[in-house]
């Protein structure tokens, strides 16, 4: 069960950039907030229905989850090979493109930072969590009957490993944000 922390409103833009919070002491600043709401605009299209403060708070969210994903990465160390690396990196950026995201290749150039962070954290998930991911013929089954009768029999089976790495996914971002210190500054 993942707990989402609730923030206060946040005027994050201001003149000057300026921290708006931390995690573990790793600052979060208004020029991230802003980068981030640019790449939410690209990569999800209602977005852009949010309001103003919406999406500072979405984008907020977003850059303290990446900070508590990067931090459980230091923490159990967890490493991958350079052919590994492309291998998730290919899997990223193919998702992405699916998007059809306009003028692509300078998205992926302008945001590499953002690239590399979904590349580690794909990696840990598949890496980390996949063995404990269990999609029985029942389950399937089961979907197929209801909601799930328009969907392949695959396709439910990818969709309920992901939902399972989603939840593991969670657990250990919830984990990590138990013992690490967010700071939210007004």
């Amino acid at each position: 069960m993942m707990c989402f922390l609730m923030l206060l409103t946040v005027d994050v833009f201001a003149e000057e950039i300026a921290i708006v919070a931390k995690v573990n002491q790793i600052p979060i600043t208004t020029f991230d907030i802003e980068n981030y709401i640019g790449i939410l605009s690209v990569i999800m299209p209602s977005f852009d229905k949010y309001s103003q403060q919406e999406k500072q708070q979405v984008a907020l969210q977003s850059l303290i989850q990446d900070a508590l994903r990067q931090e459980y990465i230091s923490k159990t160390g967890f490493k991958i090979s350079k052919d590994e690396e492309k291998k998730y990196r290919k899997s990223v950026i193919n998702m992405l493109a699916g998007q059809k995201i306009p003028n692509f290749d300078k998205f992926a150039k302008d945001h590499e930072d953002f690239i590399a962070s979904q590349v580690a954290w794909q990696a840990v998930m598949e890496k980390s969590f996949m063995a404990s991911v269990n999609v029985t013929d029942e389950m399937v089954q089961s979907v197929k009957s209801g909601a799930g009768a328009k969907f392949t029999e695959k396709q439910i089976r990818e969709i309920l490993i992901q939902k399972q790495l989603e939840a593991y996914s969670g657990q250990a971002v919830e984990s990590i944000r138990k013992v690490s210190v967010i700071d939210v500054i007004s």
